[in-house]
């Protein structure tokens, strides 16, 4: 199977760009963000974070059979960096089971399971199974000898610098996640990069909103 690379740049819930196009055995470079999208609008239904074959492995929605249908938004990310991009565009499209945008997701994505919703005989199987088990609790002593232990010098990698080639990569990897992406702020609808958005628009915008 054949997987479209795009550029990701948003333009009214739309995914937009030129593509480049993967195959199964040769899929994209190191960890990457992909999207499925919709036959009838090209809008995304679902976003993933992953690495290798990740784009074609089980989910819990159906995959496009369309190749064109399924694109790789970044690729050759750290898996910080595509934890954060995956995170970021599934809170800009929105949920469906939320009903806060478009998306088939069950999570927030970033960790995995942040923001799933169980199901109400999920919850009871939970409840059933710790019930009369509580969990072990912290005394305020135990917090502060556990926070020593394991703050400052006495941090695993406290005085450890990076080499040049760590640093680069963490700058790359942050460049292409702050700066490449464009977004439309919710209440002036600018058109800016995710830095410039979290810094100056959505819910720190100053401009009068346009929506009323």
């Amino acid at each position: 199977m054949q997987v479209a690379c795009i550029s990701t740049t948003c333009s009214n819930s739309k995914v937009t760009a030129s593509m480049n196009i993967y195959r199964k055995e040769n899929p994209p470079t190191g960890f990457y963000v992909y999207a499925y999208l919709r036959k009838s609008d090209l809008t995304p239904y679902y976003i993933g974070k992953g690495t290798k074959n990740r784009v074609h492995g089980r989910h819990h929605i159906s995959i496009p059979k369309d190749p064109t249908k399924i694109v790789i938004l970044e690729q050759s990310l750290t898996e910080i960096g595509s934890l954060a991009l995956e995170r970021r565009l599934i809170r800009w499209w929105g949920r469906r089971d939320l009903g806060t945008g478009i998306l088939r997701n069950k999570s927030d994505g970033g960790e995995g399971n942040t923001g799933l919703k169980q199901t109400d005989d999920t919850k009871k199987r939970i409840g059933d199974s710790s019930r009369g088990k509580p969990g072990r609790k912290w005394s305020d002593e135990e917090k502060h000898r556990h926070s020593v232990l394991h703050s400052g010098v006495n941090h695993q990698n406290y005085g450890i610098p990076h080499s040049a080639e760590r640093k680069a990569n963490i700058s790359a990897s942050v460049k292409k996640t702050y700066y490449k992406i464009l977004v439309a702020c919710v209440k002036c609808r600018t058109v800016t990069t995710i830095g410039n958005y979290t810094k100056h628009h959505g819910s720190n915008c100053k401009r009068q909103s346009l929506t009323k």
